[in-house]
């Protein structure tokens, strides 16, 4: 007998409705709003990990520069150190500076993205404030094949890839390679500043020593242990040598393209990632993990014109920093135990792990970490209310370092005051009727500084500030999940509406002090709004997402917006099959937006982009039969409205539709 809100909610959806399985869970988080990601679905086309991460409620990407430039991600307002990456449940987050070069990795290897809303600092400690992001390698499919890839398009763009995946039930390995390079020589539009653009007139330029050339490989091996246990081990390698354009700005009116880009300045990067875990599902009435990873980072940076570092400064002209952190983690996973009319399902989690930073111009510094963090979740009334209550410690101590307190002054050692941190969090589901849920979450949230913001080497105009506490804030959200697999004419319907608020204590930002800038706690600040999602297919051909982000934000002290945070943002992505024929659009939105911390900053213009491509199966066109069935060629043209826009330097992206072209077989 249904339960009258069960009753009426059944009326309200019709006749036609279908149960559905409800969104998905993280065990360590099971109550906190997330969104799965199916990369696999973007293997014919010509996307990036910014590029799917863009189309999710609550996330805004940030690029400095065109294709394969650096970009990062922020959620719900955060800012990109505040977001934890984990690719296969290794810390990407750089000690030197906190944030994560999206750049860096190739969709094409990736199985799926996990996107964690609203923070997990209790589970993962620091960097996890505005949310988690973590990224699972791709591994070997139900059967053994070979997909490879050919790419081409505007700008010299080429690539290709190869992934290779043998196995049976007992062993399985995927090997892949990746290259990607382009001259990226795009043309854009310089208007004269302020009140000049009425006397001036806008002239045409090329964006020069832009390019870049990058490779990846992926090797992910696992092997079963005997009746349970399994042991995996995967290997990431990435490395890149891009040209670094510089600013236009400060550059008279009229200049050639030349004067407008550091001709001669280029950078390379170099990463390793490495992990070994070793499963045992069943262990008495619980699971047990142990895993054992290591990241390596080298950048190195040649300016020998001092274009992006004045050589009046005293600056190298070559600079490097080479990065090692080493981690080990145990987790355990308790089975269901029942006490009366609950059901009791225990976590715990015991972690550490070790950084090094070395770069020129500074001492090495390093940094220890110790994280400890349990979780009991509380069944009742069958299943349908689940409270969660959580508890992390998080354990820090970092280095001294030289570092002058005052412009001019003589460096001096300064110890850096790690507290401890305890990290509570308390998360409640509860089941309304099948497939609709009523979710809610508060939480603590912790960052401490990164070495770049700790002990950056005084440049004159810029140096490192050890005096920083720690961004703490305090999160809440609550919203509700509908999920249906049928509805009529609807099919795999998901609709999703949440309210967030997290309140910041001690936020940092990087201000101007005595001519020097340097980043400082500005006090108080408030990020609050509304995330809107959803997704159906209609008659099983037309697919329809979008999402939709309310963001308000304040630093109490001026009253000013936190930076890169729109207002509003929207994106919409569409998705017809018709036989061997497929079209697909992806439209996007956000509200214009201040890109440093004052109340009197210039506001960036709000910026639109349409992106449209069509993909064909040749084996399914008449007379093309005895073509391979896995075959596939699809054609992508990106800003098709051709709109001017800046990255988050406010520096020019292309203005042109770029073409793109896929050609990739699939065989099994």
């Amino acid at each position: 007998m249904l339960r009258p809100a069960a009753l009426v909610f059944a009326l309200a959806l019709g006749p036609g409705a279908v149960l559905a399985q409800e969104f998905p869970e993280h065990p360590d988080a099971p109550s906190a709003f997330s969104t799965v990601i199916d990369a696999r679905a973007y293997d014919e086309s010509f996307e990036t990990v910014a590029d799917v991460l863009d189309q999710v409620a609550g996330v805004r990407v940030r690029r400095f520069g065109g294709l394969g430039s650096h970009s990062t991600v922020q959620v719900r307002g955060s800012k990109p150190e505040q977001v934890l990456v984990l690719l296969d449940g290794v810390r990407l987050n750089s000690a030197q500076r906190g944030a994560v070069d999206l750049s860096t990795l190739a969709l094409r290897s990736v199985d799926k993205i996990e996107v964690i809303r609203g923070g997990g600092a209790a589970r993962f400690g620091s960097n996890a404030v505005g949310g988690v992001i973590a990224i699972t390698s791709r591994s070997r499919d139900a059967d053994d094949g070979v997909d490879v890839a050919l790419r081409a398009g505007s700008l010299g763009t080429l690539g290709a890839d190869l992934f290779v995946s043998r196995g049976d039930d007992q062993r399985s390995t995927t090997l892949g390679y990746s290259r990607l390079s382009s001259d990226n020589d795009f043309r854009f539009d310089r208007a004269p500043p302020g009140v000049f653009a009425s006397l001036f007139p806008t002239t045409r330029h090329t964006r020069l020593n832009a390019d870049f050339a990058e490779d990846s490989g992926l090797l992910n091996v696992s092997r079963s242990l005997g009746a349970s246990s399994e042991l995996a081990g995967t290997l990431r390698l990435f490395g890149r040598q891009n040209g670094q354009p510089g600013t236009t700005r400060g550059a008279p009116l009229g200049a050639p393209d030349e004067a407008l880009a550091c001709l001669r300045s280029d950078e390379s990067y170099r990463r390793g990632v490495g992990g070994v875990v070793w499963r045992e599902p069943s262990l008495g009435e619980g699971a047990l993990e142990l895993s054992l990873s290591h990241r390596y980072e080298r950048s190195e940076l040649d300016d020998p014109d001092f274009c992006l570092t004045p050589g009046s400064l005293g600056l190298d002209s070559h600079s490097q920093s080479t990065e090692n952190a080493s981690s080990a983690e145990l987790s355990w996973a308790g089975g269901a135990r029942r006490l009366g009319a609950l059901t009791l399902l225990p976590r715990a989690t015991l972690g550490g792990r070790f950084e090094q930073l070395r770069s020129t111009g500074s001492e090495s510094k390093h940094r220890v970490w110790g994280n400890l963090f349990v979780q009991q979740e509380l069944r009742m009334f069958g299943g349908a209310l689940r409270v969660i209550p959580a508890l992390g410690l998080e354990l820090a101590d970092t280095s001294a370092g030289l570092t002058r307190l005052a412009g001019f002054g003589r460096p001096v050692e300064v110890e850096v005051d790690d507290d401890p941190a305890w990290l509570p969090r308390l998360g409640l589901i509860w089941r309304i009727v099948p497939g609709l849920r009523f979710k809610a979450n508060y939480l603590r949230a912790y960052r401490r500084p990164s070495f770049f913001e700790l002990f950056h080497p005084d440049y004159g105009f810029l140096r490192g500030n050890p005096a920083l506490q720690p961004e703490d804030s305090v999160n809440f959200d609550a919203g509700l999940e509908l999920a249906r697999t049928s509805l009529g004419w609807l099919s795999d319907l998901r609709l999703e509406a949440v309210w967030f608020q997290r309140d910041i204590k001690d936020s940092i930002e990087w201000v101007l002090a005595s001519r020097s800038s340097l980043p400082v706690n500005t006090g108080e600040a408030r990020a609050r709004g509304v995330e809107l999602g959803g997704s159906f297919a209609l008659l099983r051909r037309l697919r329809i997402a979008a999402s939709y982000t309310f963001l308000d934000t304040e630093i109490r002290a001026s009253g000013a917006p936190l930076p890169h945070s729109p207002r509003n943002q929207l994106s919409v992505h569409a998705d017809l099959r018709l036989g061997p024929t497929r079209l697909f659009a992806d439209w996007t939105y956000e509200d214009e937006l201040a890109l440093v911390a004052s109340p009197f900053a210039d506001q960036v213009d709000a910026a639109r982009q349409l992106d449209v491509g069509i993909s064909v199966r040749p084996a399914r066109l008449a007379g093309l039969h005895w073509m391979p069935e896995g075959l596939t060629v699809t054609s992508e043209w990106t800003n098709l409205l051709g709109e001017a826009r800046v990255d988050s330097l406010g520096l020019p992206l292309p203005d042109e539709t770029l073409w793109f072209v896929t050609l990739r077989g699939d065989f099994r």
